[in-house]
């Protein structure tokens, strides 16, 4: 879930600062969204954990969770909130989606 969500999400919003044009960062933004599901490994690895989600509370709760973070922090960067952008930095420890428990 990291390497499709999370780090893309982190990435773009580190990117974003860089920018002063909102227009910019939403170019920048929809080419994060596009370099997601041009990775078809993780997409589906994603696919797989979302169907889980279906049976488990506890992964449905997380992936919730890790969804809210997702789009709170790419709408911080780009509306550019850089106190709630600092906020979102770093997926939150409960967001956590790793199947061992962790």
């Amino acid at each position: 879930m990291g390497r499709l969500c999370a780090d893309l999400t982190a990435d773009f919003a580190q990117n974003a600062l860089t920018l002063s044009d909102p227009a910019d960062r939403f170019r920048v933004y929809l080419h994060g969204v596009r370099r997601m599901y041009d990775d078809q490994v993780a997409t589906r690895a994603y696919l797989e954990i979302a169907t889980l989600t279906l049976r488990d509370p506890a992964l449905r709760d997380r992936l919730a969770c890790l969804h809210d973070w997702t789009v709170n922090t790419f709408s911080d960067a780009i509306v550019m909130e850089a106190t709630a952008l600092s906020r979102t930095a770093s997926v939150p420890h409960r967001c956590r989606t790793d199947l061992r428990g962790g």
